[in-house]
Formats: C-alpha cells, sequence, structure tokens
C-alpha cells in the first residue's frame, strides 16, 4: 500500500489499488487482526463482494443496505459479539445519534460499552436492552464520508483505507465472473479511455443487457468516459459498416452538422484501442 498525503485525504491514511492488497486485509480482520477497518471506494469496484468473501467462515456478521441508527444498534446485538462488517453506512454518518453509536462501536477497548438513549418500542418488543457490551472489531465499507473532519475522533482509532484500483484492474478482476467476450473485449480495447474518469463492473453488466436486447450497446459504454463530438467519432469508428475515414468523416458531418476537419481533429486527439 502507498500512503497518499493530499489535501483530500487524511494523514495517516493509505490508499490500496489492487484487489491483493483488499483481499489480505479483510482476511486479517476477519480473523479478528483488525479492531477498525474503513474502507472508502467509488461504486462498482466489488468493495461489498470483498468484505463478504470469507465472512461465512469466520466469526463475521455482514450488515448490509442502508440501516437506520437503530437498526444497526440492533443487529450489533443480535451479532452476539461477532465481528461486524457495516456495508453501505453513508447515511449514518450525516446523524449525531449515527456518529454517537458509531464512536461506541468504534471504541479501541477490548470491551465496548454501546447505549440507546432513547425509549424505543422496536427494542422494547424484542427484549433488546438499551445498553449493552460487545467485543465485536468492526470494519465500515462506504463510498464516501461526507464530512471526513467531523469523523476524526472515528477514523483516528482504525485503519482508513482509499481503494482506488484503476480500470485495468478493474477490468482483470472482471475476467473473473463475467459471461460475454465480445462486450468485454470492447470495453478493455478502450481502456485508456477511463484513465481519469472511474470504471465501474456495472457497465459490463450493463452492456451485456442491451446487447441481449439487440439495443446499442457500445453507445453506452462509449458515453460512460466521452461526450460530445469525441463520443460521436469514438461511435463511428466502433461502427464495422465504414470501410473508410471518409466514410465516417462524412458520416460525422451529416450527424453533427460539424465540419470535416473536426472530425479528423477528434480523431486524432482519440487514443488507439489497446490490442488485447
Amino acid at each position: 500500500m502507498r500512503r497518499r498525503h493530499l489535501s483530500d485525504k487524511p494523514m495517516g491514511s493509505v490508499t490500496c489499488s489492487t484487489y491483493e492488497e483488499m483481499e489480505a486485509l479483510f482476511a486479517a480482520f476477519h480473523k479478528g487482526k483488525i479492531g477498525l477497518l474503513i474502507i472508502i471506494g467509488n461504486p462498482g469496484i466489488q468493495k461489498s463482494n470483498l468484505a463478504s468473501e470469507g465472512s461465512a467462515d469466520s466469526q463475521t456478521v455482514v450488515i448490509t443496505g442502508r440501516n437506520s441508527a437503530l437498526g444497526i444498534y440492533r443487529s450489533v446485538y443480535m451479532a452476539n459479539g461477532k465481528n461486524v462488517v457495516l456495508d453501505d453506512v453513508d447515511g449514518l454518518v450525516d446523524t449525531p445519534v449515527g456518529r454517537c453509536l458509531l464512536r461506541e462501536l468504534c471504541s479501541t477497548t477490548p470491551v465496548k460499552i454501546v447505549n440507546w438513549n432513547t425509549a424505543s418500542h422496536v427494542l422494547a418488543a424484542e427484549g433488546i436492552p438499551r445498553q449493552f457490551s460487545t467485543r465485536s472489531k468492526v470494519a465500515i465499507v462506504t463510498n464516501r464520508f461526507t464530512n471526513l473532519d467531523s469523523l476524526e475522533p472515528i477514523i483516528d482509532r482504525g485503519h482508513l483505507v482509499f481503494f482506488e484500483p484503476d480500470a485495468r484492474e478493474i477490468h482483470l478482476r472482471v475476467a473473473q465472473f463475467f459471461w460475454d467476450q465480445e462486450v468485454y473485449d470492447f470495453i478493455g480495447e478502450r481502456l485508456n479511455l477511463f484513465e481519469r474518469l472511474r470504471l465501474s463492473m456495472r457497465l459490463y453488466v450493463k452492456s451485456a443487457e442491451l446487447k441481449a436486447a439487440q439495443l446499442d450497446w457500445r453507445r453506452l459504454v462509449l458515453a460512460s468516459c466521452l461526450t460530445g463530438n469525441a463520443l460521436e467519432v469514438a461511435r463511428l469508428k466502433a461502427d464495422g459498416s465504414f470501410v473508410t475515414e471518409e466514410e465516417r468523416a462524412a458520416a460525422f458531418i451529416k450527424r453533427t452538422g460539424a465540419s470535416r476537419a473536426t472530425y479528423f481533429n477528434q480523431a486524432r486527439k482519440l487514443p488507439a484501442p489497446i490490442a488485447m
């Protein structure tokens, strides 16, 4: 892992760029070696899968979905001391009650005291006390923390990791499960277009759905990384019905009303497809 001391990331945080690194981190957590693990990364890069892998064979409970603070309190109590993964807690950290609950759950003491300070019919109906102790270790998996500064008391207690795989790393990971070779190769040949944009694994699945419906799936891929005239040029270059560049330029003029020179200027700026 390489350290990043950038203005938008707290001091002491680290950045992981490979799935191998993330698998090692979660394996250590599931074994109880890490008290608090906080993972922040873009949607569609398999964070939830990584958090769940190996949990069934360990003392770990994965709590998913947009749970309220009360729902998290209840789920952690029901975990009965097992390690807990909180997956998708973006909304939880935006509320004072949620942040208070996280501070208690993320305490560095071996035994943590967790409180619910208001009366609750839900807890009473299930016989859940408004205070309990737990030895659960905690992993938080999220797309964002809206205000990292306000969460400093929590972050300081654990390992804050920004998961930032590049397009090639994501593409290689997708090969483990994706079924459509044509879609896979088309995206793979254009990974250089995603160098400054995030690539989501969901793009592969959505493209395959459009292909199965006999719709223009290539346009979806290209529109994920290009706009305007550049998008139209890329679409024409991906269209096998055109034989020559002059044919493509003529079609470009007809579609956009722009000039022949504009077509060739945009074409020169586009990176060449990567040989697979």
